[in-house]
């Protein structure tokens, strides 16, 4: 039987485990999980040794083997290195082969390169709930000439709110439309904090002020992807499409909740790596001829 490699998603609750199934990548809801308060993960030795345990039980149960042979995790964007040495340490240490513990926006980065396979430099506008943050993130993908790489990935910009949203469109009915005593919005992590404007046009600025990012072209947006709960609200979608009219939105993977987690597996199956770099690191192929320049 082949080695059984799966991507586990950290960043819902609860976890997402893929891995290949009649030659197709399947993801499938596990039961346990890390229950997020923001955009960053914390876990202990007997967390990671749960959500490990959970995923073997998925791959007996769906996948058809005793066990899985490799692992690539996610995580948020904003977990610190010391965390993800951790998850490697503890899954490692009882038995579990982590090879590698990732970042949301370099999965997605990773399913969109698999589905996709892009020619040119594509620009993608990433944005997520995870955790009940709103993010963005801007990443670049420039295919290369050296076909074991295949792709440079640059995170050309990273932006998160604060403190956590509670975007429950749900919430807003029956609200005054002016405000006044029930024109509260839940800005959880500390006390709710009233409002003197319309509940929803209040988390619009938000929205707005989010996707405004400094050196970055509105005009050089070329997709759009929503991660996850990111997908489900309308507010999102609609600043997002008011800031980026020009781009078109990417739903290459037909659940947004299976985003991160197919990019995750597409890594752990072919076993490969994507190392995220940063705009000013020498070693990125940038291009000379300018961003969008085809290969050969």
């Amino acid at each position: 039987m082949a080695p059984t490699r799966i991507g586990v998603d950290l960043t819902e609750f609860p976890q997402r485990i893929g891995s290949v199934k009649m030659g197709r990548y399947i993801v499938v809801e596990g039961s346990k999980g890390l229950k997020l308060k923001g955009a960053a993960a914390s876990t202990t030795k007997e967390e990671v040794v749960a959500i490990m345990k959970d995923a073997v039980d998925v791959v007996k149960s769906f996948f058809g083997s005793q066990n899985f042979d490799a692992a690539v995790i996610v995580i948020p964007n904003a977990t610190r290195k010391k965390s993800q040495d951790d998850i490697i340490s503890y899954g490692r240490g009882n038995g579990f082969n982590i090879t590698q513990v990732i970042e949301e926006h370099t999965a997605v980065s990773a399913a969109y390169i698999e589905k996709v396979q892009p020619k040119l430099t594509t620009n993608l506008a990433i944005i997520s709930l995870t955790g009940g943050i709103l993010e963005i993130s801007v990443v670049s993908i420039v295919p290369v000439e050296d076909q074991y790489i295949g792709y440079h990935v640059i995170l050309k910009a990273h932006k998160a709110h604060p403190e956590v949203l509670d975007l429950d469109e749900s919430k807003d009915q029956g609200h005054d439309q002016k405000g006044g005593g029930s024109g509260i919005i839940g800005l959880i992590g500390g006390a709710a904090k009233a409002l003197v404007v319309d509940p929803f046009e209040n988390v619009l600025g938000i929205l707005k002020n989010i996707l405004e990012i400094p050196n970055i072209k509105k005009s050089e947006i070329d997709k759009v992807v929503f991660v996850g709960k990111a997908s489900r609200s309308e507010k999102v979608r609609k600043a997002v499409k008011e800031s980026f009219s020009k781009a078109e939105v990417w739903e290459g993977i037909d659940d947004p909740d299976e985003i991160v987690a197919y990019g995750a597996t597409y890594l752990s199956y072919e076993d490969k790596k994507i190392k995220m770099y940063m705009p000013d690191d020498p070693n990125v192929d940038l291009r000379p001829d300018g961003p969008g320049t085809p290969l050969g």
